[in-house]
């Protein structure tokens, strides 16, 4: 598992862009991968990449 700081994870379910130039271009991931996101709220959800793009990574929170 890869794990993610959002730190506005009501607000958006996109990972910032630097997050999301590292899920895509360095870690390669890709629709459908599993990650985990960290709120620094206390809040660790695990969810799923729906649009793999290395500025603007959308995610969805699946448990």
């Amino acid at each position: 598992m890869h794990l993610f700081f959002v730190p506005n994870l009501s607000a958006s379910s996109i990972l910032p862009e630097e997050e999301s130039l590292h899920a895509v271009k360095v870690l390669r991931l890709k629709t459908a991968d599993s990650i985990q996101i960290v709120d620094g709220k206390g809040g660790f959800f695990n969810a799923r990449i729906t649009t793999p793009h290395h500025k603007n990574c959308a995610f969805e929170i699946t448990g």
